[in-house]
């Protein structure tokens, strides 16, 4: 018998604080420039490779890309002087807290303009899932460890769009165990509410199936495996 348990970026309708995808924009004046994707400005995002994007003005030849852990950039984390797309991915690694970045535009004279405005965002650390522990009656799903002051939103729903849920708990620990649903494809999330009450994005959606009673041992607990796509 095979047990899966996956997980998943998906992207859904929400926006601002809860918006999945770990895409942070900025709008840069200039004619004919396109909009731009959420999260906004004070949004928030988990951890993984970040994708930056901004609008395209028009004659635009290159960008210059300041990432930042201060408002003011006295020392840049990351500087990018001859960036020739609207997007960037960052790969290096960042402590969870609060950043900012900004974008100037040089046109083909190699004139520059200047920055934009500061964008800030809040980073935090991904729920890391643990593979989930199923018994004949009960299911625990766990992630990491929960550090003091935090709370965390956890969904368990029969849908990707999690229109259907099974349950929704807020708790203080990183663990979550309930009474074993019926076999079949059930999508679960995990967000985090910092001690200063803010409240960050759903990380990745998680797939899991379960596999009918009728073939599991009364006292048997088994961790599901895990398996990650990305």
């Amino acid at each position: 018998m095979e047990i899966t348990y996956s997980g998943f970026a998906v992207s859904t309708p929400e926006v601002s604080r809860e918006a999945t995808p770990n895409t942070v924009s900025a709008c840069m004046p200039g004619p004919n420039h396109r909009s731009s994707s959420a999260p906004p400005h004070q949004g928030g995002v988990v951890e993984k490779p970040l994708l930056f994007e901004w609008s395209e003005p028009q004659g635009a030849a290159s960008y210059l890309f300041q990432l930042a852990d201060d408002e003011r950039f006295l020392t840049p984390l990351l500087k990018q002087d001859d960036h020739r797309q609207s997007r960037l991915t960052v790969e290096q690694p960042l402590e969870p807290g609060q950043y900012f970045w900004r974008v100037a535009v040089r046109d083909p004279t190699g004139r520059e303009g200047p920055f934009s405005d500061p964008q800030a965002f809040r980073l935090q650390a991904a729920a890391q899932m643990q593979p989930p522990e199923l018994a004949a009656d009960r299911l625990t799903f766990r992630w990491g460890t929960a550090a003091p002051g935090l709370q965390y939103d956890f969904q368990l729903a029969r849908d990707v769009d999690f229109t259907i849920l099974e349950l929704e708990s807020r708790v203080s620990e990183a663990q979550v165990s309930l009474p074993r649903p019926d076999s079949g494809v059930y999508y679960l999330r995990v967000r985090t509410i910092e001690a200063d009450g803010y409240v960050g994005p759903y990380g990745p959606v998680q797939r899991i199936e379960l596999p009918s009673r009728n073939y599991w041992p009364a006292a048997l607990v088994i961790l599901l495996a895990l398996v990650l796509i990305f």
